[in-house]
């Protein structure tokens, strides 16, 4: 009997797939690309699997996610804040954490591991359980080749994304689902 894989399960983006969710986040605001990957889904064939995404209640996981955002902002940030990632875990309740961390490299520099190396703190962000629910029962692909856990990663990433536009901290904020590299840039470098 093949020994689960942590790794192997949640690597479910191309890089091809990868590159699109982060080409978007940096054309699009937030809004912009949950609506973009909504269409996606109304154009699926998977009917039965969209509606049950369709019903996903992503307003108040939107409320949870900027409720505990404000609240990380303002008791975790001070002169040595460089960066802020948000991670999400796809096969566990798609829980959430919040990391402030004391350096930042661009994208450019294909290299993440400040994230890890230097996390000043960290604390929980909601989870979104019957998104995680829906996530694991889904096909990775349907008729017509839409990636359904793409598009439920993606509006993660759009939700987030709104979140942060309305309360930005002036720093990259990158967000990533556990195992995932690179992380995805909610905004140009050059803005910073």
């Amino acid at each position: 009997m093949k020994q689960f894989n942590y790794f192997d399960f949640a690597n479910v983006l191309s890089e091809e797939e990868m590159m699109e969710i982060q080409d978007k986040l940096l054309s699009m605001s937030g809004k912009e690309m949950e609506s973009y990957y909504k269409k996606l889904l109304e154009k699926g064939t998977c009917k039965s699997k969209n509606k049950k995404i369709e019903c996903l209640d992503f307003l108040t996981y939107y409320i949870e996610l900027r409720t505990q955002w404000n609240y990380f902002l303002m008791n975790h940030m001070d002169e040595s804040v460089k960066a802020i990632y948000f991670e999400f875990d796809t096969l566990f309740r798609w829980s959430g954490e919040f990391s402030s961390c004391s350096q930042y490299s661009s994208l450019v520099h294909k290299n993440d591991d400040w994230a890890l190396d230097s996390i000043c703190n960290q604390a929980e962000a909601p989870s979104f359980e019957l998104l995680a629910i829906v996530y694991n029962g889904c096909c990775d692909k349907c008729l017509g080749g839409l990636n359904n856990k793409k598009v439920l990663i993606a509006l993660t990433i759009s939700i987030f994304k709104q979140v942060v536009e309305m309360n930005n901290p002036g720093i990259p904020v990158c967000i990533h689902y556990k195992y995932q590299d690179p992380l995805f840039r909610l905004f140009d470098d050059k803005q910073y």
